[in-house]
């Protein structure tokens, strides 16, 4: 059985995930990827960028799913919203990482 409060705990993180550690850590691996030319699609900066945007997107999810949701601004959040969400990031996300791969590994190789 869970602890009293677990459930809000773990929608703060998943919060905290989405909004600032997981975009930080989306940059962070973004720069190493452009700043090591030549070294392939499969580094390990390719592997936490990676992760890193599907732990945004379980995120935002899991803070649905305990209930009270908001969006970025602190209004509440509908379904249709973390639709909107999903889709933006995925997209942009992974857009993101095939630039900075094709920069990193055929413009300045």
């Amino acid at each position: 059985m869970a602890a009293p409060g677990s459930y809000a705990q773990s929608a703060v993180f998943a919060r905290v995930f989405w909004m600032m550690l997981g975009p930080a850590i989306l940059l962070t691996c973004a720069t190493l990827i452009v700043k090591s030319p030549g070294t392939g699609w499969h580094t390990g900066a390719d592997i936490v960028y990676l992760m890193a945007l599907v732990g945004m997107i379980l995120g935002r999810w899991a803070e649905h799913r305990a209930g009270n949701p908001h969006n970025g601004m602190g209004e509440p959040s509908t379904p249709s919203d973390l639709r909107r969400y999903i889709i933006v990031v995925a997209i942009l996300g992974t857009a993101t990482w095939v630039a900075a791969n094709i920069v990193s590994n055929y413009w300045l190789k």
